[in-house]
C-alpha cells in the first residue's frame, strides 16, 4: 500500500510513520516494493499478522502486557539496588493485581503463556512415563493450554487447574470450548494456600522462575504438601547453566523480583521444600522438565 495510508488509518503523522517505516524496512520487518510503498515481507507475513500460527501481533498492542513490562525496565536501577521487583514501583501495583481489572492486558498475557504450551506439549508428553498419573493438578495453569494439551494427547490423564478468581474463568470459557469437561475442572485457589490433595503429579509450569526464593520455596513447600508420601511435583522451566539466558534473568529480577536458575538451585529449592530431583529432562524451546519425588 501506499506509505501514507497506515497513517490515515493509525491517526498518524504521515511523515513521523514513514520514517519509522523505513527504519523497520531497514532492519528487514517490512518491504519497499517500489518508491513510496509499504508490504509485507516474509517476517512480518508469519510474526505479525493476527491468527498465525506463530503470530506474535498481540506482544506489539500498546495497552498489551509487552510494553507495560519494558516500561519498568528504566527502573532497572530500584531492582539492582534494592533486589526487588521494579514493576509495581513504576506502574503503582504488581502485574497480577493489575491483570485481575483489565481485560486487555490479561488476554495479550495469556496469548504469550499460550504460545509456549503449544511449543512444548508434544515434548512434555514424551518426556516421562506417564502411566502412573492418574489425575494431574496444575497449579498456576493460566488458561490451561498446556494441561488441555495433555488431556487431548494422554485418554488416561484427568486434570484439576488451580487458579486465581480471573484466570480461573478464562481458564472456564476455555474449558467450555476445548470439549474436554469430562476429564477436566477449573478450580479457584493460590498456590500460598493448601492445593487440592490427591494428585499423582503437581505440574509448575514457567511459575517459579517469577519468584524470589523464598515465595518459590512455599509454592514447592504447598506442592509437597498436597502430593502426599508418593507421585511426583514437575517443574517446566529453562536451565540457566544450559540456555545462558541472561537478559532473561535481568527481566525476571526487574518485572517480578524473580530469577532463572540452575539445575542445582532448583535441587536446593527442592530440597528445602521435602522433594528429590530425580531427573531434567528436555522438552523443547530451550524449557525442561524437572522431575521431583517427596523424600
Amino acid at each position: 500500500m501506499p506509505v501514507n495510508e497506515p497513517a490515515a488509518r493509525a491517526g498518524a503523522d504521515p511523515d513521523a510513520l514513514a520514517r519509522v517505516l523505513a527504519h523497520l524496512v531497514r532492519v528487514g520487518l517490512f518491504a519497499a516494493p517500489s518508491a513510496g510503498t509499504i508490504a509485507l515481507n516474509r517476517v512480518s507475513r508469519t510474526c505479525l499478522l493476527s491468527g498465525t500460527p506463530s503470530s506474535r501481533a498481540a506482544e506489539f498492542h500498546t495497552d498489551g502486557v509487552g510494553p507495560r513490562l519494558e516500561t519498568a525496565l528504566a527502573s532497572m536501577l530500584h531492582s539492582v539496588r534494592t533486589g526487588e521487583a521494579a514493576y509495581p514501583v513504576v506502574h503503582g501495583r504488581e502485574l497480577w493485581e493489575e491483570m485481575a481489572e483489565d481485560p486487555v492486558l490479561t488476554a495479550s498475557f495469556d496469548v504469550e503463556m499460550e504460545r509456549h504450551a503449544r511449543a512444548i506439549v508434544r515434548g512434555l508428553v514424551r518426556a516421562r512415563d506417564w502411566a502412573l498419573v492418574r489425575h494431574l493438578v496444575d497449579v498456576g495453569g493460566g488458561t490451561g493450554e498446556l494441561s488441555l494439551g495433555l488431556v487431548a494427547a494422554l485418554p488416561s490423564i484427568s486434570v484439576t487447574l488451580v487458579e486465581y478468581a480471573d484466570a480461573a474463568r478464562r481458564a472456564s470459557a476455555a474449558l467450555v470450548r476445548s470439549g474436554l469437561a469430562e476429564r477436566y475442572r477449573v478450580v479457584e485457589g493460590s498456590f500460598f494456600e493448601p492445593l487440592p490433595s490427591g494428585g499423582d503429579a503437581y505440574l509448575l509450569a514457567w511459575v517459579l522462575h517469577d519468584w524470589p526464593d523464598r515465595e518459590a520455596a512455599r509454592i514447592l513447600a504447598r506442592c509437597r504438601q498436597a502430593v502426599g508420601t508418593s507421585g511426583s511435583v514437575l517443574l517446566i522451566e529453562k536451565r540457566q547453566e544450559i540456555e545462558e539466558d541472561t537478559d532473561l534473568d535481568l527481566r525476571m529480577l526487574t518485572f517480578f523480583g524473580g530469577r532463572e536458575r540452575t539445575t542445582q538451585e532448583y535441587r536446593a529449592l527442592g530440597a528445602a521444600s521435602g522433594l528429590a530431583l530425580q531427573g531434567v529432562t528436555p522438552i523443547g524451546s530451550g524449557f525442561s522438565l524437572f522431575d521431583f519425588s517427596p523424600v
